[in-house]
């Protein structure tokens, strides 16, 4: 198998490609360097090295829908629903583009297999070293390396929604504690798809459990014997004959007929006495509870040192998962293992597993990734005292709460946790950040385009509310909008209604000028972590009745209001009284000029038939 490529090689080898594609016109001269080509190539290189094995020789047999599926791991804008050839149909194209630069490279060799019949039955890539290349070849791929780097960081995350994301964790060869973990895995899962189609050919029983009264009824010769297991304890010795399950599976008490009964093996000669309550008359036996907590005693103590090395290894592995980083997988597995140990300790980790840690949603993993590389991408913030890597605040986390014996007790909220301090971290970053202000202007002149010459106050984006200047824009005094008194419904709104402080913040935006309403500023203020903060905790109750601010009956303006304006009557009871007049009155106006106008055009047009009964054409008056 051949020596993995490095990055500065690949580059420059992609680099002479294209640039013979350049010189035969096939692109333009501006993109032989491309960002987004070199992070497919490398990326995808990667992903087929993984397929290679090493008594094949760097040899790889597969298909194209499985390349496809494969592929569309590290293309987040692929379109897979699941039907293998219509993927394959959709993709196929892209995929042999990209195995034809890799082979104009000299890093691959790609054929199409065919079969008896002379059809496409398989794709053969063959792994090849990598070509030699120049001293000043190598120069110039290190300098535009250097420059990518510096410019969307080491991992060249371009910020697309479509681009290979941490293009060079796909590239870089897997360890061998990853290649094991995913060997096992796939052993697992070829496991499970033969337990899954395999099926059993043994014949049912058709045997029937022996009665109640058929069975043998203690004699009065026959000795006690005391036995911890029985009818109180509901505890049942090891029966020889396993096979017959109505030996082992209990069976519901008769309260009518209480008869004593004993099986006939001689390890089940334990007492049985129907009935679902304590067993009472004279053929009753005691049963000896002592016994029982006795041997689960000895069955702890004889576990004690099990769980200790089990203890000991979870630590060590805990250890491990506190200094990942974002370059390389996170099994769910581990993870969960380590929030145990964290949060209540490697005694419970060793006893109980990974179940402590809760079950996670499938959203989890990816926003503990986004939440690590955000604290991280902004360690200097971090409250006082805390670790600067992602995961270890995650360890930080789970000994606060076990410290203070209070949330979070499951993985899912701790990750809800880390999120949230990280985006307060951020917050605290970029509040003073004059980039993030001149962004923020972009998207409001993006929602209020300008409008100028005569007609711009009909086509305006702004409310007719709004007084605007030449250029369309609203004015502000001071730092608040200059209104244009209105009648009715086409009023401004009160100061603390949700779209008066959004036109607000846009046009203070516009004007150059922080917004007073800004989220990330009132985040910032509260960006330390405390798990017995009050806002994290629900108010105890009892809890008041909601307020219900509705009139309770409707009145007869509320629904010709409603009938007016096309109002929900729930809506308009929700308004006071002053308010609701107050659009009565308008919408009457609206309807009382309709009607004049209406009444005016039927009597031009009544006016203009008369005229034409009165002079037909052709006639002169």
């Amino acid at each position: 198998m051949p020596d993995p490529v490095d990055a500065v090689h690949l580059l420059a080898l992609l680099t002479r490609v294209r640039a013979a594609r350049v010189a035969s016109g096939e692109l333009a001269p501006s993109r032989l360097y491309d960002v987004r080509a070199f992070k497919s190539a490398i990326a995808e290189l990667g992903y087929l090295r993984t397929l290679a094995r090493k008594h094949t020789g760097g040899t790889v047999v597969t298909s194209m829908p499985q390349l496809v599926k494969g592929l569309s791991r590290l293309h987040p804008a692929w379109k897979i629903e699941g039907d293998k050839f219509a993927d394959r149909d959709r993709h196929h194209s892209a995929v042999r583009r990209r195995l034809r630069d890799l082979d104009a490279m000299g890093l691959l060799r790609w054929r199409i297999g065919v079969d008896v019949d002379g059809e496409d039955a398989r794709t053969e890539l063959e792994l090849r070293a990598a070509p030699d290349i120049t001293d000043d070849e190598l120069a110039a791929a290190a300098t535009r390396l250097e420059r990518w780097q510096a410019r969307y960081g080491a991992a060249l995350n371009t910020g697309s929604a479509t681009g290979i994301r941490n293009a060079a964790a796909h590239a870089r060869p897997l360890s061998a504690s990853e290649r094991q973990r995913r060997g096992v895995a796939r052993a697992r899962q070829c496991a499970e798809d033969v337990r899954g189609t395999s099926k059993p050919n043994s014949a049912p029983r058709f045997a029937t459990p022996t009665p109640l009264e058929n069975a043998k009824v203690l004699s009065t010769n026959h000795s006690e014997h005391h036995n911890v297991c029985g009818a109180r304890t509901h505890v049942r010795a090891r029966q020889n004959d396993a096979d017959n399950l109505w030996l082992t599976r209990p069976q519901p008490h008769n309260t009518t007929n209480a008869t004593p009964t004993i099986s006939d093996e001689t390890e089940t000669a334990a007492l049985k006495i129907g009935g679902s309550g304590p067993a009472a008359g004279p053929l009753s036996v005691p049963s000896d509870q002592s016994a029982l907590v006795e041997r689960v005693a000895a069955r702890l103590a004889d576990r004690q040192a099990v769980w200790d090395m089990i203890a000991v290894q979870a630590q060590r592995r805990t250890a491990d998962v506190a200094s990942w980083g974002l370059d390389r997988s996170w099994p769910v597995g581990r993870l969960r293992e380590a929030w145990v140990v964290w949060r209540y300790g490697s005694r419970c980790a060793a006893e109980f597993g990974a179940a402590p840690a809760g079950p996670l949603q499938a959203d989890d993993l990816p926003r503990l990734r986004r939440a690590v590389a955000r604290y991280e991408r902004h360690a200097q913030c971090a409250p006082r005292g805390w670790p600067a890597r992602g995961m270890a605040t995650l360890a930080a986390i789970g000994a606060v709460a076990d410290q203070r014996d209070a949330r979070p007790q499951t993985l899912h909220y701790a990750i809800r946790a880390l999120d949230q301090l990280s985006r307060r971290m951020r917050a605290n970053a970029t509040v003073n950040d004059p980039g993030r202000r001149e962004r923020a202007a972009i998207r409001a002149r993006r929602r209020h385009p300008g409008a100028v010459g005569p007609i711009g106050f009909r086509i305006s984006a702004w409310p007719p509310w709004v007084a605007l200047d030449d250029d369309g824009d609203p004015l502000l005094d001071g730092d608040e909008l200059v209104l244009v008194v209105k009648a009715g419904i086409a009023g401004a709104p009160e100061r603390e209604d949700a779209h008066y402080q959004q036109i607000l913040r846009d046009a203070q935006l516009l004007a150059g000028l922080w917004p007073h309403a800004d989220g990330r500023a009132t985040m910032a203020t509260d960006h330390d972590y405390d798990l017995k903060t009050e806002r994290r905790h629900a108010r105890p109750g009892p809890y008041p009745p909601p307020h219900d601010d509705r009139r309770a009956e409707p009145e007869p303006a509320d629904v010709r209001l409603a009938q007016l304006a096309a109002l929900p009557l729930c809506t308009v009871l929700r308004l006071d009284s002053d308010k609701r007049d107050e659009l009565l009155e308008h919408y009457r106006a609206e309807c009382a000029e309709q009607r004049i106008a209406e009444r005016a055009a039927l009597w031009q047009r009544i006016h203009a038939a008369t005229e034409y009964q009165a002079h037909p054409p052709g006639e002169q008056p």
